[in-house]
């Protein structure tokens, strides 16, 4: 492939080429070094031009392994900044690739990234991508909600995702992933969507429904929360599980608390969190009396939701047993 003109990265005082790192990216027979993809952080509009030159000529398994892997770094390290990176590969012909650079781009609120999932969720030809665009703009519709985009953003995005929602030609997985971001919208049109999700003879769909009733503030969702805590269906009690922890209702610890014996693992670890969420007294010692469980991985995380519940209570509440 054509090496770009040269250009330095410099990182922790150690300065490499650019084409260099672009060259060692393209090589199959080379290992992925994780010092030398750090490199990749930061990249101006000059050095995305100049990746340009070079990506679309590497293999497409090479790609997604790249960018899997930034992916992974940028989770580990918050330091790095790969968004320049990921916002190239948007635009890459492999799905997989787009789905991954959606995903990478998590915390990134820019109003670039709004208008480019607004435009894969209508265009995209890939069902995943579509899929992982809607569930990133959920981000930006809870922004809309609390006054941080423009009115015409809000409403501009608010009506692509419900039109995708409503199209009885998106896959299931698409529409799921629009009723989800669409939940976080205080109004009647959500209210009646999440209704008819809860009544769809698809499992999933239901499940979705319950996820979005965790997101969304209407408080006629805690009965039914609770009542699919008793779900036979493990994946069901999971997301009511989940749902109550978003809600951080202290009325749903006594509902929570057996579940840290499901007999669903999956179940078991969600109730531990969502304890740790909706906090109160009941759920302060129900955490407590776990502390030295058998299972490592359960003392763990009550370990952690511990710490999450101490880092929210209030320091004034002097209630007997807390």
């Amino acid at each position: 492939f054509p090496i770009p003109p040269k250009a330095n990265r410099v990182r922790q005082g150690v300065t490499v080429p650019l084409n260099k790192i672009l060259a060692d990216l393209a090589d199959q027979e080379k290992p992925l070094a994780t010092g030398r993809l750090a490199y990749l952080s930061g990249l101006s509009k000059e050095e995305v031009r100049l990746l340009d030159q070079t990506w679309s000529t590497v293999e497409a398994s090479r790609r997604r392994q790249v960018v899997k892997k930034l992916v992974d770094l940028a989770e580990d390290n918050t330091e790095l900044d790969f968004n320049a990176f990921f916002r190239r590969c948007l635009q890459d012909e492999e799905p997989a690739i787009r789905v991954m650079a959606i995903e990478g781009l998590w915390e990134c609120e820019d109003r670039w990234l709004l208008y480019g999932l607004e435009r894969l969720l209508c265009c995209d030809p890939g069902a995943e991508v579509r899929a992982a665009a809607a569930t990133a703009l959920g981000r930006f519709i809870l922004l809309g909600e609390l006054g941080k985009l423009r009115p015409e953003e809000a409403g501009k995005l608010q009506q692509a995702l419900f039109a995708c929602l409503e199209n009885d030609r998106e896959p299931l997985l698409v529409r799921r992933r629009a009723i989800e971001a669409v939940s976080h919208l205080s109004l009647p049109q959500v209210t009646t969507v999440i209704e008819q999700a809860y009544a769809s003879p698809d499992r999933p769909m239901r499940a979705s429904s319950l996820y979005a009733m965790g997101r969304n503030a209407d408080p006629r969702w805690l009965p039914i929360l609770f009542q699919e805590l008793e779900n036979d269906d493990g994946e069901m009690r999971y997301e009511a599980t989940h749902a109550c922890g978003e809600r951080g209702d202290p009325r749903a610890a006594p509902f929570l608390v057996p579940l840290i014996d499901d007999p669903d693992p999956d179940v078991q670890f969600a109730a531990v969190d969502s304890l740790g969420k909706v906090g109160g007294s009941l759920a302060l010692r129900a955490l407590r009396s776990r502390l030295h469980d058998p299972d490592k991985w359960l003392r763990q995380a009550v370990a952690n939701a511990l710490e999450d519940l101490e880092a929210t209570r209030d320091p004034f509440n002097f209630e007997i047993g807390s």
